[in-house]
C-alpha cells in the first residue's frame, strides 16, 4: 500500500506485489536485450572506428613521409646528373689528344722529344745575350729599299749588312764596342759624305734545350766574338788561330748549329784581313746569323 496526493488530497493505493521468480526473470530479460543490443552495436562502431584510425593514419604517413621522400628522389636525380658529368670528364681527360695530323698523340711526340734529349745528353741551359753599338745608315719598312740604299754604301767600298726586326729592316754599316768607338768610325764615315746615327743594339739571352757539345761550342763562340770585337774596336788585328779552333771543334752531331758553323767557315779567311771596315761587315754578318741561329732554337 503506498499513498499518493491527487488533487490536494491523499489517496491510498494497492500496489501488486512481483514474485521473485518473475522479477529475476525480467531482470534476466532486460539483461540479455542490453547485451543484445551491445553485442549488436559493437561490431558496427568497431568497423568505424577502425576505418577512420586508418585514414588517420594514412594522413599522418603522408604528412611526415613527403618531406622526406621528395629530398631524397632529388638527391637521387642531382647525383646521377652529377656522376654523368665526371664521368664525361675523366673519359675526355683519358682521351689524348692529337697533334697535326690526328694520328700521333701529342703525349707521344713529347715522349719522343724527351728520348731524344736523353740520348743527346741535352739539358736546359742558359745563353747569354749580345750587345755592341752599331752605325745605322737606314731603316725601311721594306726590304727592296734597303737593299737599294745598300749599293750607295757599297759604291764607296763600304760593307753593309740588312737586318730585319720586328717587321723593319736596318741597314748597318759598322760596329763597335762602346759608344765613343762607335761615334768615331760615324765621324770617318762623315768624311765620305754618308750620314750613320750610332744605335745600341742587342740579342737578347734565351733559355733553350742543347747538349753538352753544342752549349761548350757557342759558349767558345759567344766568347772569341766578343773577343774579336773589342780588338776590332782598337785597330789591332783578330786572332784567326782562335776561330779556326771554334771551326774544328764544331759538334759533329748537331744540325742547329750547322748554319752559324758554315757562315764562319765560308768568312774565316776574311776575319784576317787587315781592312778594318771589311772585318767590321764580317762581325756584324755573323752575329745576324747567331741570333737567327738562336731563335730557332728558342722556338723548338
Amino acid at each position: 500500500m503506498i499513498t499518493v496526493w491527487e488533487n490536494g488530497k491523499p489517496v491510498k493505493l494497492k500496489v501488486k506485489e512481483t514474485s521473485g521468480k518473475n522479477s529475476s526473470q525480467l531482470f534476466k530479460k532486460e539483461q540479455a536485450a542490453a547485451i543484445q543490443e551491445e553485442d549488436e552495436s559493437v561490431p558496427t562502431f568497431a568497423r568505424l572506428t577502425t576505418n577512420t584510425n586508418k585514414n588517420m593514419a594514412n594522413k599522418i604517413k603522408r604528412k611526415y613521409l613527403k618531406p622526406v621522400v621528395i629530398p631524397i628522389f632529388s638527391a637521387l636525380i642531382i647525383g646521377s646528373v652529377l656522376g654523368l658529368i665526371m664521368l664525361k670528364m675523366f673519359v675526355t681527360l683519358d682521351s689524348e689528344p692529337t697533334s697535326g695530323g690526328g694520328d700521333i698523340p701529342i703525349s707521344t711526340v713529347e715522349k719522343d722529344k724527351e728520348d731524344q734529349k736523353a740520348q743527346k745528353g741535352s739539358s736546359l741551359v742558359q745563353l747569354e745575350g749580345v750587345q755592341a753599338y752599331v752605325l745605322q745608315a737606314g731603316v725601311f719598312n721594306e726590304e727592296a729599299n734597303a737593299v737599294e740604299w745598300k749599293e750607295k754604301y757599297a759604291n764607296k767600298k763600304i760593307p753593309t749588312i740588312v737586318w730585319e726586326k720586328n717587321k723593319q729592316f736596318y741597314l748597318f754599316a759598322g760596329i763597335a764596342e762602346t759608344e765613343a768607338q762607335a761615334n768615331h768610325l760615324r765621324q770617318q764615315l762623315q768624311k765620305n759624305e754618308l750620314e750613320v746615327y750610332v744605335k745600341e743594339w742587342q740579342t737578347a739571352g734565351i733559355e733553350t734545350d742543347l747538349s753538352n757539345a753544342e752549349h761548350q761550342w757557342l759558349e767558345t763562340f759567344q766568347s772569341e766574338w766578343n773577343k774579336s770585337l773589342k780588338l776590332l774596336s782598337t785597330d789591332e788585328k783578330l786572332e784567326i788561330k782562335a776561330w779556326k779552333k771554334i771551326v774544328d771543334a764544331f759538334p759533329k752531331d748537331t744540325e742547329d748549329l750547322s748554319q752559324l758553323n758554315t757562315h764562319i767557315v765560308e768568312n774565316l779567311d776574311k776575319l784576317s784581313e787587315d781592312n778594318n771596315k771589311q772585318v767590321q761587315g764580317i762581325l756584324l754578318s755573323v752575329w745576324h746569323t747567331y741570333e737567327k741561329t738562336i731563335k730557332k732554337l728558342e722556338s723548338k
